[in-house]
């Protein structure tokens, strides 16, 4: 396995938080797949047609869209319901239906900000 200096792109989605490198000899060639969690754990790293795929879509430079990780800063829908607030200014349009609901939520249906006592007079 080699060292990473830096973060490398998912081969398979481009996301770039990579959590492991498979590295095989596939067709007589040897083949490094770095790997974010999600493909990780949806995939079959075993499977040597599987991981050919990966690399004939890579050498295309096609990749499988992920919806659920702001293309800006990469956080997930995950966490912006965890932390409630998005990372960027990008997320507020990625991510619209999870914020307004979330909104709806925290303001018992609404979707604009009523304040702490909605109806009484400051």
């Amino acid at each position: 396995m080699r060292r990473w200096t830096e973060r490398m792109p998912c081969d398979s989605c481009g996301y770039s938080k990579t959590v492991a490198n498979i590295e095989r000899e596939i067709d007589g060639k040897n083949v490094c797949v770095e790997l974010c969690e999600r493909c990780l754990l949806e995939g079959s790293p075993r499977n040597d047609n599987w991981l050919r795929d990966i690399l004939a879509r890579k050498e295309r430079g096609d990749r499988k869209a992920r919806s659920d990780v702001c293309p800006n800063c990469e956080m997930t829908e995950d966490e912006i319901g965890s932390e409630n607030r998005p990372g960027c200014s990008t997320c507020y349009e990625f991510f619209e239906s999870v914020i307004e609901k979330l909104i709806r939520e925290s303001q018992q249906g609404e979707k604009k900000h009523k304040g702490k006592k909605p109806g009484q007079s400051v």
